[in-house]
């Protein structure tokens, strides 16, 4: 029974020499890094101030279309509540006014077509109509 035990491997010790050695500093500070970086945000906000003006006057663009077609649609209900409202309203008065003169001329035509039907059916030669005699 002569089991060996075993033990995990030890971490490596680095040697005196080498535990003294660092890496390299990290890079200098830079100041053109960081103005490089402001120009750019700066460069980017021009960009979007831009961008927003255009989207600025397409709105007011927009807006001058849609108070067009806002406009044109209340003469359109104009004309609809004319065409379905005051027209007929407009006939009913006039009708009032002049149609019982209206129904006298139409009786009156009725009346002397009969009138002539029963003349052509008694007298079959019909008599051309004869000019006023002058003076």
């Amino acid at each position: 029974m002569g089991a060996t035990r075993r033990s995990a491997p030890r971490p490596e010790v680095p040697s005196p020499e080498r535990a003294v050695e660092s890496p390299s500093p990290a890079a200098p500070y830079e100041p053109s890094f960081l103005l490089q970086t402001m120009l750019d945000v700066k460069e980017s906000i021009g960009k979007l101030d831009a961008k927003l003006d255009r989207l600025s006057s397409d709105y007011n663009k927009q807006e001058t279309e849609l108070r067009n077609i806002e406009k044109a649609m209340i003469m359109a209900k104009a004309l609809l509540a004319a065409i379905f409202v005051v027209v007929p309203l407009c006939g009913t008065v006039l009708w009032w006014a002049v149609g019982g003169k209206i129904e006298q001329i139409r009786d009156g035509v009725i009346d002397k077509g009969a009138e002539a039907a029963a003349q052509k059916a008694v007298d079959p030669v019909v008599k051309p109509p004869q000019a006023p005699a002058k003076k």
